[in-house]
């Protein structure tokens, strides 16, 4: 059964971490946030790479010039992807 870890300290958290259970969910929120704003700003420069990719494009940008900054967008955005779900 999946659950939240929480709902049965004693049992998970508590067997390896000696903070009380309070401490850990203002440890686990913290760093919730922390990679929520992270996510955000890669979000942010994915979009902006997009944006001079299309740029690079339509100033006649050949597919060779193109190669590695597509790889990279692409390979930025599964990394988001993976991250995000």
């Amino acid at each position: 059964q999946i659950g939240n870890p929480f709902d049965n300290f004693a049992n998970t958290c508590a067997n390896c971490h000696d903070q009380s259970k309070e401490k850990l969910q203002d440890i686990v929120a913290s760093r919730k946030h922390e990679v929520k704003n992270l996510m955000l700003k890669l979000e942010d420069q994915l979009v902006k790479a997009h944006f001079e990719a299309k740029a690079a494009w339509d100033a006649g940008a050949t597919e060779t010039e193109m190669k590695d900054a597509l790889q990279d967008i692409r390979h930025g955005q599964w990394r988001w992807d993976y991250a995000a779900a």
